[in-house]
């Protein structure tokens, strides 16, 4: 009911009157939450999907693309097989599968789909000119920023980024093969999504 009434009225609430009567409760889930209905509703309206809809199919959707970006950071770290075998793993794990069902919407599959095209661009821009580094890390840092604007539990993605980054520098380091590329990627990705969020705390303090 929160994201129709941002789809109507065009604007999010600070209290929610219909939870916690009869004071009403504060709206504390991130506002591109419930955008992420809305905006679909928007592409999707014009041919024929009600709101209701497109709100049930949002999870669905961001469930089933999410296989692709766990498909390519496998086979850019492995190979084919172990990239269609991470996709079979992700398409039938059962919590993934709870989370992504029509109709349950939380942020979890959102900022999952999110997070997995991070990493995957993180890692792709570790290597190639420095022109395509920057897109890349750009680019990760975006997908970031996004993860954090739809699920107020991204400092996992975060951490997980960090621990990605010093496992990468070590490795490279013992390996007689450390650069700075890492350490850029990783500021410009990490501090890049870090603004994006603040940008939206400072939009949406509630």
């Amino acid at each position: 009911r929160i994201a129709e009434y941002l789809a109507e009225k065009g604007q999010l609430p600070v209290i929610w009157p219909l939870s916690l009567s009869p004071t009403g409760a504060a709206v504390t889930e991130p506002a591109s939450f419930y955008y992420v209905s809305v905006l679909l509703h928007r592409l999707l309206g014009p041919v024929g999907f009600a709101f209701q809809q497109a709100f049930k199919l949002a999870p669905a959707l961001f469930g089933a693309f999410a296989i692709i970006p766990v498909y390519l950071l496998a086979q850019e770290l492995f190979d084919r097989r172990a990239a269609l075998l991470s996709s079979l793993v992700l398409a039938f794990l059962p919590a993934f599968i709870y989370r992504a069902f029509a109709g349950f919407y939380r942020g979890d599959v959102f900022s999952v789909f999110f997070m997995l095209w991070g990493f995957y661009l993180f890692l792709e821009s570790l290597e190639g000119t420095p022109a395509k580094r920057a897109v890349a890390s750009v680019l990760a840092g975006i997908s970031f920023g996004l993860m954090g604007l739809v699920w107020n539990g991204f400092l996992f993605g975060f951490g997980v980024l960090t621990l990605a980054f010093l496992l990468i520098s070590t490795v490279s380091y013992y390996r007689g093969r450390w650069s700075w590329a890492p350490l850029q990627s990783y500021i410009l990705s990490a501090g890049l999504g870090v603004l994006l969020i603040k940008s939206s705390i400072l939009l949406y303090p509630n």
